[in-house]
């Protein structure tokens, strides 16, 4: 029989030894913090970062997308206003040509007046006079043809100043 109130008693010493255990256990599991909760929270922490880096992304893309429209709207501006100089200075050149050719051919009239001087002076006359016309009407033509390219260089650049003391 001892030696089974042995056995009851050592029965017993881990029955209490399993006791402290389970409340031991049981004290630090109330005291430590879940791990399945720090897991979610931080799961839950990283997928709003993630949902707030997506949208800054999202803003970003829209952005460029809004910058691209004003780069091609610029680009297709500039391409016009270049088009207008090159048709301006074209123009110009036209009229600059069309100055030379009168310009020598005043010099052809006034050298054949001064030939004709002792001749039909009257004809002559009347030739140097419609050739300096001529010549007068070209100058008029080429200063037009200037004035019209200066004021489609500085178009663009009104037209930014007024952009700017709107915005």
């Amino acid at each position: 029989m001892s030696d089974i109130t042995e056995l009851e008693r050592r029965i017993t010493a881990a029955m209490d030894r399993i006791a402290k255990k389970v409340e031991d256990f049981g004290q630090r599991q109330t005291d430590a913090p879940d791990p399945d909760a720090e897991a979610s929270a931080a799961g839950t922490a990283l997928n709003e970062a993630l949902e707030e880096e997506k949208l800054a992304n999202a803003q970003l893309q829209e952005r460029l997308k809004v910058l691209h429209i004003k780069l091609d709207k610029k680009d297709a501006e500039t391409e016009q206003e270049i088009s207008g100089l090159k048709s301006a200075l074209a123009d110009m050149e036209t009229a600059l040509e069309k100055l030379k050719s009168t310009s020598e051919d005043l010099r052809s009239v006034n050298q054949t007046l001064r030939d004709a001087q002792a001749e039909d002076i009257a004809a002559a006359l009347d030739a140097g006079l419609r050739a300096e016309l001529e010549a007068l009407r070209a100058e008029r033509a080429a200063e037009a043809a200037e004035t019209q390219a200066i004021a489609a260089a500085l178009e663009p650049l009104i037209d930014a100043s007024k952009n700017k003391e709107t915005a």
